[in-house]
């Protein structure tokens, strides 16, 4: 209809709010219609002052990996937030603060409730790298040597231009006098950068000590006693530097006993049936017999025994007596016929078994009447009787 757009800030029939100001501003359309008439139309329009965005910094825009800063936003209700770093929105990050980590140029483009939006100024973030350095291994040390923890050997990493301080304290508050140490412990090395970033490592140093001890042994000739290689035989006092049990100096005295074995022998005599026990058999038979056993100073002794085993003996024999004659057998008055047995001692001093058959003959008395005539003679058991009268005679009956 080829209408024309008039009010303030329309120029060639384009509103610009810029030059119409911040109000309310009323815009005339006028157009001729096809009959040749003339209309005019007009609308309010209200031009808004456009909305800041204002972000605070909380702490240093320039830090080390691992600190932050907050980037915030003033609390505003209907106002929507996003966050950009280096012009790109970052993901999920719609609140009115923001805790950065990272480098980049960080900005917060805001809509406010009118539609209006507005993004921050930049504000530039750096992050400064920690220094990167490790320990390496430390293997245990023997006294009197030391660990210099000033020795770059003991990093890996780059050294150049960095600081480094020695402590007794993981809160850095005991400085050592020296970084060469000998004596075991944890030590801290503070790691200092150019930019005042800083990284804490230990070292675990362990610092071993010689050791020195004696020994005693005891054994037995021809026996060796192998003390480090020595194979030793004779009694004394011996020395030798070993390894201990942490990887030092160990230096050893032993005391050395060498004793002897023995020998001897001995002889036994017993009478069957016993046994003779020697170091636990139960001998019964004469011969020579040998046994190991330990001498009163530990070692072998060899004892040989020559065991002679006797036997006991039996026998019998026969007695004869007139009563009232009495027999002594064996300290016994026997006056009785009978057998009887007593146990002597043989002649290799065994039992002796005597068994006695003993016999008890009675005496007797008998008569006889003889007569002769003188001059004639009577042989009475050996005597010339030649008178009358009575005789008598003891004869054997």
């Amino acid at each position: 209809m080829g209408g024309v757009f008039s009010g303030p800030g329309v120029v060639s029939n384009r509103f610009f709010p810029t030059q119409a100001g911040v109000g309310i501003h009323v815009l005339t359309y006028t157009y001729t219609a096809t009959a040749g008439c003339t209309y005019s139309i007009t609308t309010v329009v209200e031009v808004q002052a456009t909305p800041s965005v204002v972000v605070a910094i909380v702490g240093n825009s320039s830090f080390c990996r691992g600190d932050s800063v907050i980037l915030s936003a003033p609390i505003q209700a209907g106002v929507s937030h996003q966050w950009l770093r280096n012009g790109v929105m970052i993901t999920g990050n719609t609140a009115q603060s923001l805790v950065v980590y990272e480098s980049g140029t960080y900005q917060l483009r805001s809509v406010f409730a009118t539609g209006c939006a507005d993004t921050s100024a930049p504000f530039t973030v750096t992050v400064y790298e920690l220094p990167l350095l490790t320990v390496n291994a430390i293997s245990p040390i023997c006294f009197p040597q030391n660990v210099n923890l000033s020795n770059p050997d003991l990093y890996s990493g780059d050294l150049t231009g960095l600081q480094l301080s020695f402590w007794g304290d993981s809160l850095t508050t005991q400085a050592l006098v020296s970084p060469i140490v000998t004596i075991s412990g944890r030590y801290f090395v503070r790691v200092e950068s150019a930019n005042g970033c800083r990284q804490l490592l230990w070292v675990d140093v362990w610092v071993l000590h010689p050791s020195a001890n004696g020994l005693s042994a005891t054994i037995c000739a021809p026996a060796t006693y192998d003390f480090n290689g020595q194979s030793l035989s004779s009694t004394g006092t011996y020395t030798s530097t070993l390894i201990n049990a942490v990887g030092c100096d160990s230096v050893v005295t032993l005391q050395l006993t060498v004793n002897q074995p023995s020998t001897s022998s001995l002889s036994a005599t017993i009478c069957a049936p016993a046994t003779y026990d020697f170091n636990g058999q139960p001998l019964s038979a004469s011969g020579t017999y040998t046994s190991t056993l330990t001498n009163a100073v530990g070692c072998d002794s060899v004892i040989t025994l020559n065991l002679t085993v006797n036997q006991p003996s039996t026998s019998s024999i026969t007695a004869t007596i007139c009563a009232p004659a009495t027999y002594d057998f064996n300290g016994q008055a026997l006056n009785t016929t009978g057998i009887y047995t007593s146990t002597f001692t043989n002649s290799v001093g065994c039992d002796s078994m005597i068994t006695l058959n003993l016999i008890v003959n009675e005496p007797s008395t008998s008569g006889l009447t003889a007569m002769i005539c003188a001059p004639a003679t009577f042989d009475f058991n050996g005597q010339s009787l030649s008178t009358t009268g009575s005789y008598t005679s003891t004869l054997i009956n």
